[in-house]
């Protein structure tokens, strides 16, 4: 894939290419002649690769609670909630230990080869973020580069904060009518030592397994596009810092912000920047107020599930309300040839968003997952709230194979020694089902909170008795319970819910 020669914002707008990572005698990230220079190419072979792998595949049925105001010693979870954690494991290659090693002095690293006696200079922020650029650049065809925050913001541009996720701020860019999302995450690097004690700075290797999500769903309808991921040095511009001063909801004059003001980041602090298509609205801020609307997000994310099972084995695992984007179009007309027709109706279009728990199986056969083990606060959220048991949900069929959901209790250090070697590299299609519940119980309440027409409501439930009983933990997989997103994407066509042609387009 080539690298795109301008940045746009909808229209076309150059702005000055992003230079190559490093330059070459310096082994900080900004030389001090300020030129850029390529880390990689003073690598004789790798040092690390992330670990990503390769496998197969209650009590009553909780009415849908909500998670906001409920405790969890995470920050996993509300938009509030693009989760990442703090895992993938990274190993050394038994090769490439023979031929390549690290030697560490002070905050300089050099690699030593054994086919020659040279040594190279190498800093040790280079080693961190090499996961991260190596597989940036398997994936994408080209390098991951750094920039600076005047190329990456033009000027002009409007830029607004709208969200706030796990060791992540949203901000919207626009720009001449068209506009982009930017995810900005402070990574913990040797350079910044304030980063490794801040909690809300990320550990590179973390944010990997997303990074390459993206750019594998980015083609596909339902999920967001992945414009292009940035390295960008030092402290926020001013467009930045206003967003943020200027945001009532993640206010910092209140409290209510998870994050440092961006005017108090040192020189040397680096972020990753994820820019990201405009998906609209998140579902959380949208009332659903009419049933046509209510059918087309509910059938819109199942289908997407569906097919990203298809093509990757996929598994979504954080699917609330803050990870569906909405987008609101122009409403339909019933197909008369269609009676049974639900989908596509309200001109709502939706988009599935942040994949910071998510698995998948690559096309190259890397299976790309994070290890939820490795942050168990993620499972010890508020009892009875339905976001928090689904999580919950999650891991006791990961380890036990049944439906049952353990208590919150349950999940602490010592249950890890009962996973009867079951690991979340697994593909487990089931967790996709339990997100489909989920979302089934939230829309309806959402329906009913936002003064939607009971009626309509009534004749929703009972058109969907069936489907609600199957996704029901109590219900047997030989009595109809579905496993996966595909079963319910087949029941929904079964049912002509959605068009055939609708799903040529989607497919």
């Amino acid at each position: 894939m080539p690298r795109p020669k301008v940045r746009t914002y909808g229209k076309k707008k150059c702005i000055d290419a992003a230079c190559t990572i490093f330059g070459e005698e310096s082994p900080s990230l900004i030389s001090s002649s300020g030129t850029v220079r390529d880390p990689l190419s003073d690598v004789t072979s790798q040092l690390s690769k992330l670990n990503v792998q390769h496998e197969e595949v209650d009590n009553d049925e909780d009415d849908w609670l909500p998670s906001n105001g409920s405790e969890v010693t995470g920050q996993h979870h509300q938009v509030n909630s693009e989760s990442q954690g703090q895992s993938h494991k990274r190993s050394i290659d038994a090769s490439d230990q023979s031929s390549t090693r690290a030697i560490y002095d002070g905050s300089v690293a050099y690699t030593a080869s054994s086919d020659d006696s040279s040594i190279k200079e190498l800093s040790l922020d280079d080693i961190v973020l090499k996961p991260l650029t190596e597989t940036y650049k398997k994936d994408r065809g080209y390098s991951l580069r750094i920039t600076n925050w005047d190329d990456l913001i033009p000027q002009g541009a409007d830029v607004e904060k709208i969200a706030e996720a796990s060791f992540a701020e949203v901000y919207r860019v626009s720009i001449d009518g068209q506009s982009s999302i930017l995810k900005l995450m402070q990574l913990k690097i040797p350079s910044d030592p304030l980063s490794a004690t801040s909690k809300s700075a990320i550990e590179v290797e973390t944010v990997v397994s997303e990074i390459r999500l993206m750019n594998a769903l980015t083609e596909h309808p339902g999920f967001v596009t992945f414009k292009e991921a940035h390295l960008v040095r030092g402290k926020p511009c001013p467009a930045i810092i206003r967003a943020y001063c200027n945001c009532r909801k993640w206010s910092p004059a209140n409290g209510t912000s998870e994050f440092p003001n961006p005017q108090f980041f040192l020189p040397n602090a680096l972020f990753l920047v994820i820019e990201l298509g405009d998906a609209g609205i998140v579902l959380d801020d949208v009332p659903v107020q009419n049933i046509h609307q209510l059918w087309d997000i509910f059938i819109g994310v199942i289908i997407s599930l569906g097919c990203a099972e298809l093509w990757f084995k996929f598994e979504h695992r954080d699917l609330h309300e803050s990870n569906i984007c909405i987008k609101f179009g122009e409403p339909k007309p019933i197909d008369g040839e269609n009676p049974s027709q639900k989908y596509g109706l309200s001109g709502i279009r939706t988009t599935i968003i942040d994949y910071g728990l998510s698995r998948a199986t690559l096309q190259n056969d890397d299976r790309v997952y994070y290890d939820m083990d490795s942050d168990l606060a993620i499972f010890h959220g508020s009892p009875g709230h339905t976001q928090f048991d689904t999580y919950r949900r999650m891991r006791s069929h990961l380890f036990t194979g049944e439906r049952k959901m353990h208590p919150k209790a349950w999940h602490d250090e010592q249950s890890k020694a009962w996973n009867e070697g079951h690991t979340w590299r697994e593909y487990i299609p089931y967790t996709n089902v339990l997100w489909i519940k989920y979302l089934l119980g939230y829309l309806k309440k959402n329906f009913r909170d936002s003064g939607g027409n009971l009626e309509d409501l009534r004749r929703f439930e009972k058109d969907t008795t069936e489907l609600k009983r199957r996704l029901d933990p109590r219900t047997l997989v030989k009595n109809g319970a579905f496993t996966s997103a595909i079963d319910v994407s087949i029941y929904v066509q079964d049912m002509e819910w959605i068009t055939d042609t609708q799903i040529t387009e989607l497919d």
